[in-house]
């Protein structure tokens, strides 16, 4: 399976700021 760590870097990103947002 091939995988992008770059583009799965960003994706984790992404939620951990969603994520962030939620516990304010």
């Amino acid at each position: 399976a091939e995988t992008d760590p770059q583009e799965l870097k960003q994706a984790r990103q992404t939620i951990s700021d969603t994520i962030g947002q939620w516990l304010q």
